[in-house]
């Protein structure tokens, strides 16, 4: 998921600047800057999904770091997607004409968001052996 994400604000941020320029309220920002912090974003992100895939691969019961490391990112990701949800259902109460695709994004961004907490859920479970976190 957070490939995807990384990849797609990657995309807004060189093919959709001004666009994504034009949605924001009156800032001192160009273009070029809005632009570039989309892409930095999404280099973020790009780079929190190639951890993800490392813990995933590296992943083993017996390899405690590594499941503490998968339960704390799972946890910022789950976090992150949390706030831009939040995000997206207040631009929607701002912005009545972009509405539905906010809405929609914020309901995948929440989905998203429950996955990445059932995931740390269980991760956690892991840790402590716990069969209430299975």
């Amino acid at each position: 998921m957070a490939l995807l994400a990384g990849a797609g604000s990657v995309v807004v941020g060189v093919a959709a600047a001004g666009w994504l320029h034009s949605r924001l309220p009156p800032v001192a920002a160009d273009v070029g800057a809005v632009g570039g912090a989309a892409v930095a974003v999404g280099a973020a992100l790009l780079l929190l999904g190639v951890a993800q895939i490392a813990i995933v691969a590296l992943l083993r019961p017996q390899a405690r770091a590594v499941v503490s490391a998968g339960s704390v990112l799972a946890s910022i990701l789950g976090a992150a997607l949390l706030a831009a949800a939040v995000a997206a259902v207040t631009e929607a109460l701002g912005t009545p004409d972009a509405s539905l695709p906010l809405l929609a994004g914020a309901s995948l961004a929440i989905a998203c968001a429950a996955l990445y907490a059932a995931a740390a859920w269980r991760l956690i479970g892991l840790l402590t052996g716990s069969r209430g976190h299975s």
